[in-house]
């Protein structure tokens, strides 16, 4: 080797990895032009979404995981919603346990003997969710339907 050639560095650029392409099962809920509403369980969890894709990256009722992360996504956001509710009903442990207590309810067998009292004693609490859920809900579409403002 000449001098030249020994004092020269080479450095590599690493090559960038190649993103595995990855399929996921899709339900096609409804189409309407190029768009198609699809359903899937999400990769790694137990949870369902819904969102809009292009019809052509459906094939064989299978679409890429990329697309479908980039899915305008279908559906109010209950999960967002839920901590104004949580405030509103006061739901708390101590809350649950006074409830089940004032309608008899003092062990498992009491719950095994009468169902009924302790989702009556729950559904107390708890009634007023749907409600709440339907006027947030509400104002939540409202705001997406005038573009987010």
């Amino acid at each position: 080797m000449s001098e030249e050639q020994q004092g020269e560095v080479v450095v590599e650029q690493p090559q960038p990895k190649k993103r595995r392409r990855v399929l996921v099962d899709v339900s096609v809920v409804s189409r309407a032009g190029q768009s198609a509403l699809v359903q899937w369980a999400i990769p790694g969890s137990k949870r369902i979404a819904r969102g809009f894709v292009p019809v052509d990256a459906i094939e064989d009722g299978k679409c890429a995981l990329a697309a479908l992360e980039a899915a305008q996504r279908y559906g109010t956001p209950w999960g967002r919603l839920v901590s104004k509710l949580l405030d509103e009903i006061d739901l708390t442990p101590q809350r649950v346990e006074d409830a089940l207590y004032a309608h008899g309810i003092w062990t498992v067998h009491d719950i095994e003997q009468n169902t009924a009292q302790a989702m009556q004693a729950i559904s107390g609490i708890t009634g007023k969710i749907v409600p709440i859920l339907h006027g947030e809900g509400g104002q939540y579409e409202k705001q997406e339907q005038l573009g987010g403002k």
